[in-house]
């Protein structure tokens, strides 16, 4: 039997620029949405063992890493957006290089952005985390 997976290359980011969606450039990785339900304890006195049910689903975050590229207009739009106050929840997807493996639906805002790799052999790379809000649609 032949195994089916689902390659990283060719994996997508996308942010709303200008009402359309378009494709966050040079991304090196991607990870996540790491996606959690929150728990209530609801252990009582007539409880042989702890008893717990889920609250509210957390949708987390996704990170991507790449390459710095100051002149690419999507890493202009990243700082723009980072430093705009109040930042506006943004319609975002991840699609897997294989789509029909999995397409990823969400509003999101940036949470954290660095810049690194600013070494004697090294290349500028950034650090993008954005915070999801709501419930992704997975498609």
């Amino acid at each position: 039997m032949t195994a089916t997976v689902t390659a990283g290359l060719g994996s997508l980011f996308q942010m709303t620029i200008s009402t359309v969606l378009t494709t966050i450039g040079q991304r090196v990785t991607i990870t996540g949405p790491s996606m959690k339900y929150g728990e209530d304890i609801t252990t009582n006195l007539d409880s042989v063992s702890v008893e717990r049910r889920a609250t509210l689903l957390d949708a987390g975050t996704i990170k991507l890493q790449g390459e710095w590229l100051g002149s690419d207009s999507t890493h202009q739009f990243m700082m723009t957006t980072l430093t705009t106050n109040p930042q506006p929840l943004n319609a975002s997807k991840l699609i897997l290089a294989v789509p029909t493996h999995g397409t990823w639906a969400f509003n999101c805002f940036i949470s954290e952005f660095e810049l690194g790799g600013m070494t004697a052999d090294g290349h500028v790379t950034f650090d993008l985390t954005v915070s999801i809000s709501g419930t992704p649609v997975f498609t």
